[in-house]
Parts: C-alpha cells; sequence; structure tokens
C-alpha cells in the first residue's frame, strides 16, 4: 500500500476535527438527550451546516486527488470486480436486510418502543420547519454518503487499516468515531449506529467495496426521512403504551 503523506495528513486532521466538535457539542447541548431538549430550529442549522461540510469535503478531496492523485483502490475501490452500478445497488439492498434484521431483533430482544421513539426524537431534531431548508437537508444528507464513506470507511479503515497492517484496530477506531459524531441523535440510537457501522465495515472488505457502502449509506439517509410521518404515528402510540401500562 502506497503511502500518501499529504492525503495521510489532511484527511486525519478532518478526522480530528470533526470528533472534536462533537464531542465539544455534546458538552455544551448535553447531547445525551438531545432531541428531547433542542428546538426546532436546530433543524434549519443543521441543514446548513451539513450542506457547507459536504462542500468544503468535496473541495477538498478534488484538491487531494489533483495534489497527490491516490489510487482509488487505496481507499476501497474493487477495481471493477462487481460492476459499479450492481455493487450500488446491492449495497442498497443490503440496508433493507439491514434495517428489516435490526428491526426484528429490537422487536424480540429489545424494547421497541423505546427505538421507536429514539429514531422519531432523532430524526424530528434534524428536520427543518421550512421546505427551503428541508430541500437543502436533503441535498446535503445525498451528498453525505459519499463524503462520510470516504473518510471514515475507506480511508480511516481501508486505507490505514492496510497501510498499518492493523484492521481490526482502525475498524473498532471507525466505529467509535462514528459513534462520536452521531451523538447528536441521542445515546438510544448509538446501538444502531454501531450495527451499521459493522455493516457498512463487511462490506467494504467484500467485493462490492467502497461502492457499496455507498448504495448502503445513501438508502440508510433517505429512506428514514420518507418514514417521518410513520415514526410520528408510532411515537404517539408508544406513548398512549406507556400511559396504559402506567395507570
Amino acid at each position: 500500500m502506497q503511502a500518501y503523506p499529504f492525503t495521510i495528513a489532511v484527511l486525519s486532521f478532518l478526522i480530528i476535527a470533526a470528533v472534536f466538535t462533537a464531542l465539544r457539542k455534546a458538552v455544551k447541548e448535553k447531547s445525551d438527550t438531545p432531541p428531547k431538549l433542542l428546538a426546532a430550529r436546530r433543524g434549519d442549522q443543521l441543514a446548513d451546516t451539513i450542506m457547507s461540510g459536504q462542500i468544503n469535503l468535496i473541495v477538498i478531496g478534488l484538491f487531494l486527488a489533483y495534489a497527490e492523485r491516490p489510487a482509488a483502490m487505496a481507499f476501497g475501490y474493487n477495481g471493477g470486480e462487481v460492476p459499479i452500478a450492481l455493487s450500488f445497488v446491492l449495497g442498497a439492498i443490503c440496508y433493507l436486510v439491514f434495517i428489516g434484521a435490526f428491526t426484528l431483533v429490537v422487536k424480540i430482544f429489545g424494547n421497541q418502543d423505546d427505538q421507536l421513539v429514539a429514531a422519531y426524537l432523532a430524526h424530528r431534531s434534524i428536520w427543518p420547519r421550512t421546505a427551503q431548508k428541508r430541500r437543502k437537508l436533503v441535498a446535503a444528507l445525498t451528498l453525505n454518503p459519499f463524503t462520510e464513506e470516504l473518510l471514515y470507511r475507506g480511508f480511516l479503515i481501508y486505507y490505514l487499516g492496510n497501510l498499518l497492517d492493523s484492521i481490526a484496530l482502525f475498524s473498532a477506531l471507525g466505529i467509535a468515531v462514528c459513534l462520536t459524531i452521531h451523538v447528536y441523535q441521542g445515546v438510544r440510537m448509538l446501538p444502531f449506529h454501531a450495527c451499521f457501522c459493522v455493516v457498512s465495515i463487511v462490506i467494504l472488505f467484500s467485493p462490492l467495496g467502497i461502492v457499496g457502502c455507498f448504495g448502503l449509506h445513501l438508502v440508510g439517509d433517505l429512506l428514514p426521512l420518507t418514514q417521518i410521518k410513520h415514526q410520528l404515528e408510532a411515537w404517539k402510540a408508544a406513548r398512549r403504551r406507556k400511559r396504559l401500562n402506567a395507570a
């Protein structure tokens, strides 16, 4: 595995900065229960923040691609072993299988009402109030799977893991980073994100490679936005059951 010193320095700095920012916000906003505490305006702010972050990452990525021209296969591209379109579609299907299995496991072994409430509150906390901001958020979340998978899976886990011959260590580090940057959604959503990371890592090292991760993450980001109304009804039903059980 060829070393790209400038790329390593820049992307490592971005990851450290993202973790530091997430931790600082967690302390400032008491992110152990952010969806209950933060007002709807947070979604408006988040749409702008995510979009500006995506633009910055794309510009930095294009600059690094020009400056050092790192090989795509160094970041998990399968080299055409599986066609790109097929890899992407299979990755998307993997998310549907994953969310079905995760829901079933929660239903059997966990508290499904708690998970429904956690999902609704997490998505409500990022959903903007205005149509313009909602369109911006959807656009940002369409870009996010590509930048996030490249940075946190392709670079942090695949590239550094192979470069330093320590895939297990960097996989664990990648999961820890993923949980940290998603803590704003509340601690009850962290088991979901941990499982999602594991699935993404498995796909990354499969013949689908990083392209399969793109498909997985894109559906994972956009599908929940279509379920907010359903989650609202599920949340209301869960609250009614809780009140009846307490009576």
